[in-house]
C-alpha cells in the first residue's frame, strides 16, 4: 500500500472519530498521526530531484506542506483535554475538517502525477 493510500485512509479515520464527541482523544490522536505521515511524505517527495534541479510535482507537494503546517497550528492552538465539548473545540473540527478536504484533494492530485 502506498503512503498515499496510507495518508487517505488517515484522513477518513479522522473524519470518522471526529463526528463523535465522546472520541475527542482519538481524534487528536489520529490527525497528529495524519500530519506526521504526510508532512514525511511531502519532504521525502521534495528530496528527490530530477536533472537541472527541479522539484517532481513541486507545486501540489508545496500546498500538501503548507496544509499540514495549517492543520497542525489548528490542532496545536486548539486541543486541549479539558475543551472537547465546548463551542471553540467545534468551531476548530470544523476547520479541521474543511482542510481535511483540502488535503485530500492534494494527495489524489499527487497520486495522479506519480
Amino acid at each position: 500500500m502506498s503512503t498515499v493510500t496510507v495518508c487517505l485512509r488517515n484522513i477518513e479515520e479522522v473524519r470518522r472519530v471526529s463526528a463523535g464527541r465522546e472520541e475527542a482523544y482519538v481524534a487528536r490522536s489520529r490527525l497528529s498521526r495524519l500530519i506526521l505521515r504526510t508532512t514525511n511524505l511531502a519532504r521525502h517527495a521534495t528530496s528527490w530531484r530530477v536533472p537541472g534541479d527541479s522539484i517532481i510535482d513541486g507545486e501540489v507537494v508545496r500546498e500538501i506542506e503548507k496544509t499540514c503546517q495549517e492543520l497542525d497550528a489548528i490542532r496545536r492552538s486548539a486541543t486541549h483535554a479539558s475543551e472537547p465539548l465546548d463551542e471553540r473545540w467545534i468551531a476548530m473540527w470544523e476547520e479541521i475538517l474543511s482542510r481535511l478536504d483540502a488535503l485530500q484533494s492534494l494527495l489524489e492530485t499527487y497520486e495522479r502525477q506519480q
